[in-house]
């Protein structure tokens, strides 16, 4: 292109080396191609910006981490939304079912791995999604007892409360899990996941010396999570 001059560098991701070019120094987003370094087959892909000094000599900042998902994954997640529209709505019409549609395959192209994280199989994820089923109903029956829990001591003449804070570290690593585990602590009565950074979790309990047993001692919830998604404590 007239006018223009290039200048190139090689970046290096994971100890694979990919060449960048910059023309005239402007700022440019692109996509860059990366082989897994699994020797899987799957290609994932780095987003690099580059904003440039007076030098030209560009200042990087890479996101990584995008993996295109298999067709069977975007299918299968589009049918589970479109099924839960379906059975929320209630409605058969041609307005309801193309809205449905619609809005169920934009959320599968902006979230394609929303419910099967591209690391990982079908079966796998299907066994994940039986386990945590499984899990519910120990998880109401928590829910049912914190609530008599609280409600005693809301109701109690001298109100027995020690709130506190709780700060808990775990090994987790899966955003899922995270998610899940955060939700479980607050749909817990008398308890509330008030930041989560990482695997470390900051917990406001009700009663201080319950929630220190619960969470930091015994773990139950925690390592029973793990179990689910398959992740050690």
């Amino acid at each position: 292109m007239t006018g223009q001059q290039e200048s190139s560098f090689v970046f290096h991701h994971e100890h694979q080396a990919v060449p960048v070019c910059l023309y005239n120094g402007l700022a440019c987003p692109f996509l860059v191609p990366i082989p897994e370094s699994d020797g899987a087959g799957e290609q994932s892909f780095c987003i690099i910006m580059i904003i440039s000094d007076k030098n030209t000599q560009g200042r990087i900042m890479v996101f990584p981490g995008l993996k295109p998902i298999s067709r069977a994954r975007t299918a299968v997640t589009f049918v589970i939304l479109l099924t839960f529209w379906i059975i929320l709505s209630g409605y058969f019409d041609t307005f309801h079912l193309g809205a449905g549609i619609i809005c169920c395959a934009i959320v599968t192209i902006i979230s394609g791995d929303l419910l099967f994280q591209s690391d990982r199989t079908i079966p796998a994820s299907v066994g994940t999604f039986i386990r945590f089923l499984l899990f519910i109903p120990r998880l109401l029956v928590s829910i049912l007892v914190a609530n008599i829990d609280v409600a005693y001591r809301i109701l109690h003449p001298k109100m027995p409360v020690d709130p506190g804070i709780i700060t808990l570290e775990t090994s987790f690593r899966d955003d899922v899990l995270r998610t899940t585990f955060a939700n479980a602590i607050t749909l817990t009565p008398g308890t509330i996941t008030v930041e989560v950074s990482g695997g470390m979790f900051i917990v406001h309990a009700l009663m201080q010396e319950n929630a220190q047993k619960d969470l930091l001692t015994d773990r139950e919830m925690e390592h029973t999570l793990a179990g689910i998604f398959r992740e050690g404590p």
